[in-house]
């Protein structure tokens, strides 16, 4: 006599930062008694490809430690667990995949690249504005972002869309100072 098997994943989806590692979990149990079920094997996949394959223990849960870094961009990636028919144990799946989203974040830096510090100048003139925009793995962004630059008083001086570079026309009657 064969039982049949479901895999549940009780991490809940979330977001999580680039560097992160989260560890997620499924149960595994009979479907008519709900026992859970013992040195079952589960397979982990995350955007679909199998990453991993880890064993229940006695409380009928399996985990994955999904340890991102630089490998994978930021935004929604599916993790899956998914059980196959267990021979040994006498179980087939009734319940076989189970699913959620992690979001992957990350913060920028900036650096400001031109003017330099301590160059001069001109009112009445243009000046190049530049910076490089990274995240923490080096990379510049791919989504929609918008650079603004300010001065020392947090006036907005310069603004781009999905640009680092960008021109400031000083006005003629500019406030001098140190911005």
């Amino acid at each position: 006599i064969w039982g049949q098997a479901n895999i549940n994943i009780t991490t809940i989806g979330r977001s999580i930062n680039r560097s992160t590692n989260i560890t997620i979990y499924a149960v595994v149990d009979d479907n008519v008694n709900s026992s859970l079920l013992n040195n079952y094997v589960c397979k982990w996949f995350v955007d679909g490809t199998n990453l991993q394959n880890t064993t229940t223990n006695s409380s009928g849960v399996c985990s994955y430690t999904w340890s991102n870094g630089c490998s994978y961009s930021v935004g929604e990636h599916q993790i899956n667990a998914t059980i196959e028919t267990d021979s040994n144990q006498r179980y087939d799946p009734l319940i076989k995949n189970s699913n959620t989203t992690i979001t992957r974040k990350d913060a920028l830096t900036i650096n400001i690249t031109y003017p330099q510090t301590a160059n001069i100048l001109q009112r009445g003139t243009s000046a190049a504005l530049n910076a490089t925009i990274n995240d923490s793995c080096g990379i510049p962004p791919t989504d929609n972002f918008n650079a603004t630059w300010q001065d020392e008083t947090n006036a907005t001086i310069a603004s781009g869309n999905n640009t680092n570079t960008t021109t400031w026309d000083i006005a003629n009657n500019y406030t001098l100072g140190s911005e």
